[in-house]
């Protein structure tokens, strides 16, 4: 015989009025029933006494003093996920993951989460904060419910562009070129440069434009992150190649954007999904505070 949570719920309620009248009474069921799931519960554990019923109050034998906190637990366990299921059903709480590379979980995501939050209480939101090059498979593999970046398109994903911007030339206030609104590509030929790694996408979309016009690109450092990019730039170290639109509005009032051309070299800031994920409400609405949050720091650049 299988042990039930009816079972255990008579149990452990007899135990705390130690009187099975009054816990008849309090599940709303006959004295004859309450005690019926008694014995049932007593014959699941092989015939063992978890009562003494021989005194005027009930009282718990040594077995029933045993398993009573456990008893508990999974009643509490039960009621919780009751609950957690239903309000999954309802929309009030769940959990949303994203991933998302530094300088957007820097630049975007703090204000939509303050957003959402106030929305949606109950929801609890995890981020990954991962390097570009694995925003993609932490997508895929179901890690993160969507992303936001820029990804080579993929047959698995469907994707909206928020976002369109150049690359440009970030440099500190105070340098020898801070009083120039653009620049070409060629004239980066004899400034110290800062750029991202060769494993970074965007800097792949660069080096493949720039071939393609016969430029060359030498810079003088490369990093992994747009912060390590711009700490260098603010200590005068070089001038960071970045897309502006990602620069943490805390952060952009201390550089100067300088415009590069010829060419313009465009990237997009995607948000992407694994096709035929299912979404929640509360992700769906994320993902308009996104692009909400988007076009606010596309009009502050």
């Amino acid at each position: 015989m299988r042990v039930t949570l009816r079972q255990l719920e008579a149990f452990v309620t007899v135990a705390r009025l130690s009187s099975v009248t009054a816990a008849a009474e309090q599940m709303g069921l006959s004295q004859p029933a309450v005690s019926s799931l008694l014995r049932e519960l007593e014959r699941a554990f092989g015939e063992t006494t978890l009562l003494d019923r021989s005194t005027r109050t009930v009282q718990l034998t040594e077995a029933g003093r045993t398993i009573l906190l456990r008893a508990q637990l999974v009643i509490a366990e039960t009621t919780t996920l009751v609950q957690e299921l239903k309000g999954l059903k309802e929309g009030s709480v769940g959990t949303i993951s994203l991933a998302c590379t530094a300088a957007v979980s820097s630049s975007v995501v703090p204000g939509v989460l303050k957003a959402f939050q106030l929305e949606f209480p109950g929801w609890r939101f995890i981020v990954h904060d991962v390097m570009p090059q694995e925003l993609l498979e932490t997508v895929l593999n179901g890690t993160a419910d969507f992303g936001i970046g820029t990804v080579a398109p993929h047959s698995e994903l469907y994707s909206f562009t928020l976002a369109t911007d150049r690359l440009s030339l970030v440099t500190a206030p105070n340098s020898e070129i801070s009083d120039l609104e653009s620049l070409d590509w060629r004239d980066l030929a004899g400034l110290p440069t800062i750029s991202m790694r060769p494993s970074n996408i965007v800097r792949g979309i660069m080096d493949g434009t720039l071939a393609a016009h016969g430029i060359e690109f030498h810079p003088v450092m490369e990093v992994s992150l747009m912060s390590t990019a711009l700490a260098m730039t603010a200590e005068g170290m070089g001038h960071a190649i970045l897309p502006p639109i990602l620069i943490p509005n805390m952060q952009l009032g201390s550089f100067t954007v300088i415009e590069l051309h010829k060419p313009h070299i465009e990237r997009h800031l995607s948000l992407f999904a694994k096709k035929g994920r299912v979404l929640s409400s509360a992700a769906m609405r994320f993902q308009e505070l996104v692009i909400s949050r988007i076009k606010e720091i596309t009009m502050s650049v």
